[in-house]
C-alpha cells in the first residue's frame, strides 16, 4: 500500500508538471481538471491492489510443505 502512494504521489506530480504538453492532447477537458486526475488516480490504485492481491491469493491457497518440497 505504501508504494501504491508513493508511485501514485509521484505520478500525479509528474503530470501536473506535464500540463502544457498534455493539454495539446486532451479534447473537451483541461489538463488540470481535478476530476480527472481523482478519478485517473482511483483507478490506476484499484489496478495495482488487484494486481498485488491476486497472487498473493493464489499463494495462500499454497500448502507451505508443498512449496519447501519443490525448491
Amino acid at each position: 500500500m505504501i508504494l501504491i502512494g508513493i508511485g501514485l504521489a509521484i505520478g500525479l506530480a509528474a503530470i501536473i508538471g506535464a500540463t502544457h504538453f498534455m493539454a495539446s492532447l486532451l479534447c473537451g477537458i483541461t489538463a488540470n481538471d481535478p476530476w480527472t486526475l481523482a478519478v485517473t488516480a482511483a483507478m490506476l490504485a484499484l489496478l495495482a491492489i488487484v494486481a498485488g492481491f491476486l497472487p498473493a491469493l493464489r499463494a495462500s491457497r499454497l500448502d507451505p510443505m508443498d512449496a519447501l518440497r519443490e525448491e
